[in-house]
């Protein structure tokens, strides 16, 4: 096995050497811009007030934001990434990145999409794993009824219903195709619908092997002990659990309503809380392997350190087929390209779909990463130290 000391983020040759020269000037523009707060607000509503007004802006979005975050706007689109990708020992995480979807012919389109997705993964051993929103399949306002014991109408009950047998009938054609299949965390008062769905798949589909995977938003207070718990009942029941551990990406919006709700925040008070739940939940996960497999979605170095640091101590192997490190494509390039020259299993998110559907999730990524101490920072200068080890000018 691979020592685990030579593991480091800082090598910006390893991380950015699948992007020629001007690639990389263009990230350099992009986190340029997504570092300055206010400017990101204006042109997250610009952006959107021009798309809902037809205005052509289109290709602009497509060549900066888009073409950097996303694979394409369908499969065959997304192959040229795929194949990039795992030219450098990196795996890929399909993402039909559509969401918050409120028609019978939208859901019937994400399930042909999950089912050609689920195709590809299953002739393409460099993708482990298919990604999706529940919102892609039902109305945002059914499951928020349903957690919240409002009694569903007529019609809402054949919709929900209808979900119940579409979700179904995707986990059992993942299974035949042996494919694992992994259910994104959205806002936490719809997110007991989703786990409950996603719970009742994974006891019927997890019993030898772990196909369905659960998301685990370890920014909520409440999350360290719905792991533990979750776990326990896992064991009760006799099946593994799939656990995709992220901080989370609703944070805002969480605190947001609370606040005008009246309620306290499910959300973890400072970073270092978070930071805190994140890496018991990686250690809590690493001991319990005979029982789980793992997917830690993650762009702080220090969980992914942490993690090969226990896997070393655990003297498991860098390519354990139940451990997974993920970063989002266009992003974390030095974490993703750095644990896979270690022969870590490393998986990359990637987005695909319409752009104006995936719109939400990049306008995420904009607001996620617009704080230049962050996130941004940390990328920009990196990009920026290897535009200098390049020799090429800013």
């Amino acid at each position: 096995m691979d020592n685990h000391n030579l593991v480091s983020f800082d090598d910006t040759s390893a991380a950015f050497s699948s992007r020629p020269d001007r690639e990389l000037k263009k990230m350099n523009f992009l986190f340029t811009i997504m570092g300055m707060g206010k400017l990101t607000k204006i042109g997250s509503y610009f952006v959107k007030s021009a798309l809902k007004w037809k205005l052509p802006v289109k290709k602009v979005i497509k060549n900066t934001l888009f073409n950097h975050f996303c694979g394409g706007e369908n499969l065959d689109e997304c192959k040229n990434a795929i194949d990039k990708l795992s030219s450098s020992g990196i795996k890929t995480i399909l993402d039909y990145a559509v969401e918050a979807e409120s028609s019978m012919a939208a859901y019937d389109h994400t399930m042909e999409v999950l089912r050609k997705s689920i195709d590809l993964a299953a002739s393409d051993q460099n993708i482990p794993f298919v990604v999706f929103k529940m919102t892609a399949l039902c109305r945002f306002s059914i499951l928020e009824k349903t957690q919240s014991g409002i009694e569903l109408n007529f019609t809402e009950k054949e919709e929900f219903s209808h979900f119940n047998q579409m979700v179904e009938k995707i986990a059992a054609y993942a299974s035949s195709a042996g494919v694992r299949l992994m259910v994104d965390a959205e806002e936490s008062w719809i997110q007991d619908t989703i786990d409950a769905v996603t719970l009742k798949l994974m006891s019927q589909y997890n019993k030898n092997n772990v196909l369905i995977f659960r998301t685990f938003q370890m920014y909520r207070v409440d999350m360290p002990f719905l792991l533990s718990y979750a776990l326990k009942s896992a064991k009760e029941s006799g099946y593994k659990l799939g656990i995709k551990l992220v901080r989370g990406a609703y944070m805002e919006k969480e605190r947001k309503r609370a606040l005008d709700l009246g309620y306290p925040s499910p959300i973890f008070p400072t970073k270092e809380e978070t930071d805190q739940a994140f890496n018991e939940a990686l250690e809590f996960c690493l001991n319990n392997l005979s029982h789980l497999a793992i997917v830690s979605g993650s762009h702080n170095e220090e969980s992914n350190l942490f993690q090969t640091k226990i896997m070393a101590s655990m003297k498991l192997n860098n390519n354990d087929n139940r451990v997974y490190f993920a970063q989002l494509y266009g992003m974390g390039d030095h974490i993703s390209f750095n644990l896979a020259r270690k022969r870590f299993n490393v998986g990359k998110y990637l987005p695909f779909g319409p752009l104006e559907a995936v719109m939400p999730y990049l306008l995420r990524r904009a607001e996620e990463n617009k704080s230049i101490k962050g996130q941004t920072g940390r990328e920009l200068s990196l990009i920026r130290k290897e535009l200098e080890r390049r020799k090429l000018k800013l």
